[in-house]
């Protein structure tokens, strides 16, 4: 089988500095390739904190408790308004701190795990973070090592690795001189030399992350509350239909039945829905913390709920899930 059947070769910067001499770059290339190319990381698009926070208060929830605030204040229930409004600010700000305290958590985990390069620069061995890796760059990698870019192997006698986490290949890869390692693939097995071709976005493993970070697809929590305001809404619309028919039966005045009206759409809603959601999403957050799972966003704990089947092959790919739906 061929080796790079699964893998398209060479990203947008492979051509940069592949003809790296003995000696490796020096500390002043390195430098300039550094500021061209950016950091050797796939950087997850960055939000400033009031955006995120705005961004808790803006939606198909949010928007149906302002319509409840809006209407309990044309009634004149300005208590009701108060307890609405409260529940907006506190589903907001749970959710908020619930992700701004996971994001923190995962900071400082990549911190932690942050990779170590074996690097040539200036005809020294020297160790660098992986972030710090640049195209053109002369590495070293053995077995047990995380490779950290996309690199063409210029000297060895024995390679091979496992790039399960890009192909979904069970067995490790034997790979020969002028072969390109991946970013992401481990070593298990012999050690070589290697001119580094591509970096951070522009790996095969960086283009795979950025596909994810394309997707947006509603969350089943929010399918099920709209589809349970939809129904609600029918509900509403079938009543106050039936109420303007009784009062033009009965000789009551349409502008008496408009308070009538509004006041059957507000007890409709359910104000304590999103809150309610909240809360447990955050319980499990909690419970899952003590078991050591980091949770990202509280919506993932509804979401892995839903699963019912789940099917991965020897590597741990995820090959397909089914969830279940109301």
């Amino acid at each position: 089988m061929d080796n790079e059947s699964h893998v398209p070769a060479s990203p947008a910067n492979a051509n940069a500095g592949m003809s790296s001499d003995s000696s490796g770059l020096t500390n002043e290339e390195a430098s300039a390739r550094l500021e061209k190319y950016g950091p050797n990381e796939i950087e997850g698009k960055k939000q400033s904190l009031l955006l995120k926070l705005a961004s808790k208060f803006v939606g198909a929830i949010p928007l149906m408790l302002y319509l409840v605030i809006a209407i309990s204040l044309y009634l004149g229930e300005v208590i009701d308004a108060y307890v609405v409004a409260g529940l907006v600010v506190f589903n907001g700000l749970a959710s908020f701190f619930e992700e701004y305290k996971a994001d923190n958590t995962l900071e400082l985990l990549k911190k932690k795990l942050s990779v170590i390069v074996s690097v040539k620069r200036g005809g020294t061995w020297t160790t660098v973070p992986s972030s710090m890796i640049v195209p053109g760059d002369t590495i070293r990698v053995k077995i047990g090592n995380v490779i950290a870019a996309d690199a063409k192997i210029i000297e060895s006698n024995y390679l091979s690795v496992d790039q399960s986490m890009l192909t979904g290949e069970s067995l490790p890869v034997d790979k020969n001189l002028g072969d390109i390692v991946f970013s992401s693939s481990i070593v298990k097995g012999g050690e070589a030399t290697c001119i580094v071709s591509a970096t951070g976005k522009n790996t095969n493993f960086g283009k795979t992350a950025e596909l994810v970070k394309l997707a947006k697809p509603k969350t089943h929590l929010e399918n099920n509350v709209l589809k349970i305001l939809k129904y609600l809404m029918l509900l509403d619309v079938f009543l106050i239909v039936a109420v303007f028919v009784a009062s033009l039966f009965f000789g009551i005045s349409l502008f008496s039945i408009i308070p009538f009206a509004l006041l059957i759409l507000l007890t409709s809603v359910p104000v304590a829905l999103p809150a309610s959601f909240t809360v447990a999403m955050a319980y499990g957050t909690q419970v899952l913390s003590s078991k050591n799972i980091l949770v990202t966003r509280l919506e993932a704990i509804e979401e892995a709920s839903t699963i019912n089947i789940l099917c991965l092959d020897k590597t741990g790919t995820i090959r397909e899930f089914r969830k279940t739906s109301l």
